[in-house]
């Protein structure tokens, strides 16, 4: 398991735990946006459903990493 991690790391090219804090910031913004924004179409009914489910991951993953940035300086 520790080498899988490490491997991981290796790959995505962390050197600190501020980077994994940033990805995993971005991997959970993307997350929650993406359930939100399905709730959000959901309620709306709009006549292109299809685009808002790749807008609001999109938006959500920004947001996260801006956030991260600002909050996580190294």
């Amino acid at each position: 398991m520790k080498k899988f991690i490490f491997s991981i790391f290796l790959i995505l090219n962390i050197q600190n735990y501020a980077g994994v804090a940033k990805y995993l910031a971005v991997g959970v913004g993307a997350l929650l946006s993406t359930v939100l924004g399905y709730e959000i179409t959901q309620r709306l009914k709009p006549r292109n459903p299809q685009y808002h489910i790749v807008i609001y991951p999109v938006i959500g993953s920004m947001l996260s990493l801006f956030l991260a940035e600002r909050f996580l300086k190294n």
